[in-house]
Order: C-alpha cells, then structure tokens, then sequence
C-alpha cells in the first residue's frame, strides 16, 4: 500500500538520485524542478534537503536555495580516509553465517558503471555488519564520493582488479584479508587527490 510523498519517502529518492547521478559539485538543486520529477509538492523535498544539508550531502545557501557540495582536496582526502574508516569497522563487525549474497551491481559488470560496482561493493560491506550505523554511512559515504568515483578510472589503472579482489575476499569472508585491500585502494586515491579534483572540474560528464 502506497503512503504518499511523505518526507521519509522523498528523503530516500532524494538520496538515491544523489548517489546515481553524480551531479557535479556545485550543481544547484531546484525543489521546484526535483518535486516535479518526484511528482509531489517542493514542501517535502525542502524538507528532504534539509535533512541532506544537514548530513553534508547538500550544502544548503543563505538565500534557501541548494547545491551539491564543492570539494577541496583536504575534504576530499578526508573523504577517502573516512570511507576506509567505516569500511575497515563495518570488516570487524560482520557475521558470516548472515552474509547476504553479492549485489546483482556488483555481478553485472558489463552493464553497470564501475562507480556503481565500488559503492555497492562497499555497501555489501556495510550492510553486513551487526552495526546498522555501519550501512547508513557508507550509504552517505557513496553518495559524497559519487563524482570521485566517477573520474578515478581515468586516473588508476587496474580499478576493476582491486574491485575483483575485494568481492572475492568479501565473499570468502577473508575480512583479515579485505582490510588490506581496503588500505591499499584508498592509499592510492588519497595521493590523487588533486588530479581527481582537476578531472572533476574539466570533465563535462558529470
């Protein structure tokens, strides 16, 4: 049964669109233009927003309006790093004997944007966890790393190996293993810090 365009609901579309889509940071969002693709009234997706703002999905202007936020290279380090972070915790928390399968995302290679595949990869992780504040931020995480993402396989080489690495390992329940992994994949976006920005901020895809 339907329960209408509540805010929760507008909440979770919200957040969805921001971790498909991408949107280039600074890219304003229109409530007016987002409750028409939602078909419901602005009010809730002000209030969603709001909320996304307040979580540092959205950045939210003096004048009431929203963009996406801008990143910097300190934020964007941090990013990374706080990824493994929740990543790494999520790995000591997982019960192995409730292990869901792997994502149809993460199967599908040849249909879905590696980006994709490395957010779902990590979200496997975090819904795994006997933490549920494990998957809430790595839900958060995904969608605040989307445009980085994005723009990595210009700039590394082998993405799709260390993506294969760690669904084996996962899947394995190798979590010793995976937190390796998982060090050496941010170790290297952390020192690309920079020339991911600058692809970022040329590329016309995003």
């Amino acid at each position: 049964m339907n329960a209408g365009p509540t805010s929760a609901r507008i909440y979770d579309a919200l957040l969805q669109q921001l971790r498909k889509r991408g949107y280039r940071p600074g890219t304003r969002l229109d409530p007016i233009f987002l409750a028409d693709e939602l078909r419901t009234s602005p009010t809730p997706v002000r209030d969603a927003l709001h909320i996304l703002a307040g979580e540092e999905l959205v950045t939210a202007l003096p004048n009431g309006g929203f963009t996406t936020p801008v990143l910097d290279e300190k934020g964007l380090f941090d990013l990374y790093a706080w990824n493994a972070d929740v990543v790494v915790a999520a790995l000591y928390c997982q019960v192995p004997e409730n292990s869901a399968p792997a994502p149809e995302e993460i199967k599908d290679a040849q249909n879905v944007d590696l980006a994709d595949r490395i957010a779902a990869m990590f979200q496997w992780i975090g819904d795994g966890s006997s933490n549920i504040e494990h998957g809430k931020a790595i839900a958060r995480i995904n969608a605040r790393l989307r445009p980085a993402r994005m723009v990595e396989n210009f700039l590394i080489e082998g993405n799709g190996h260390e993506l294969h690495g760690m669904v084996l390992g996962f899947g394995l329940n190798m979590f010793s293993e995976m937190r390796k992994h998982v060090t050496r994949y941010t170790s290297r976006r952390k020192r690309l810090c920079g020339p991911i920005l600058r692809h970022i901020q040329s590329s016309h895809s995003i």
